[in-house]
């Protein structure tokens, strides 16, 4: 991110509009990829297209664009889009390219650790050969060498998390999904904080209907059902105090 700061401050010093006019080509960019990845996934043209499109506009991703130091998440989400679309094909090439983004996603932002995680949701989906898993497995060298760097630079992994971690994923984070699924399909009240809503009475209503929607999809062995539901809490795991 540094680097990327240092270039472009070299090409137009204070003048907010370069930086903001490079985080809306991230933006343009990770609607592209994830277009592709659709496609590459099975979806139709249209679908795919649709989505795309879907993302570009959806107000609950206008954080990026209004703060030029919320880059790291545009950057983590084009490489690591781009790392899982590069996995999903043959090849040595694409196998060096998968990777190195990975590597690359990482280091814009730590969140990116989920990467090996949508690879494995990917592969699930496309009814791919166990070999192809392997990839996983090498995306997980590349994080265990990241994490061990992040070791020997800053001393320390990761601050290790306390009792309240149980709890947390039994009581608060489905409570946590449901607010976020609910600004995605319903965009206002938007704000920049992250959505750790109060628990109230009613949280074991939220951990059931999680537990169930899973288990519907497990017993109806419903790929796409699984895939949405993994990439969707996926994508939140970054969001929450673990991480």
């Amino acid at each position: 991110l540094f680097t990327v700061h240092r270039l472009e401050y070299a090409c137009w010093r204070l003048d907010p509009r370069g930086y903001h006019a490079v985080n809306i080509l991230f933006h343009i960019g990770n609607a592209c990829l994830l277009s592709a990845l659709l496609a590459a996934l099975g979806f139709t043209p249209s679908v795919a297209l649709l989505a795309g499109c879907l993302f570009v506009v959806h107000p609950i991703g206008v954080e990026q664009m209004l703060i030029v130091t919320a880059r790291t998440e545009l950057m983590a989400m084009f490489f690591s889009l781009a790392a899982v679309l590069c996995l999903l094909q043959e090849g040595g090439a694409a196998l060096a390219s998968g990777l190195a983004c990975f590597a690359l996603a990482l280091f814009s932002k730590e969140g990116a650790v989920t990467a090996p995680g949508f690879l494995a949701l990917a592969l699930c989906l496309k009814k791919a050969p166990l070999r192809s898993y392997q990839r996983v497995g090498m995306m997980l060298l590349v994080l265990l060498s990241y994490l061990l760097l992040r070791r020997r630079i800053l001393g320390h992994i990761a601050p290790l998390p306390g009792p309240w971690i149980v709890p947390f994923f039994w009581k608060a984070f489905p409570k946590t999904l449901a607010g976020y699924a609910g600004h995605i399909l319903f965009p206002w009240t938007l704000h920049t904080e992250r959505q750790f809503p109060p628990l109230g009475p009613y949280w074991p209503l939220y951990t059931a209907s999680l537990i169930a929607l899973a288990g519907v999809a497990m017993w109806k062995r419903s790929r796409m059902g699984l895939f949405c539901l993994g990439w969707f809490v996926l994508g939140i795991l970054p969001k929450t105090p673990l991480m």
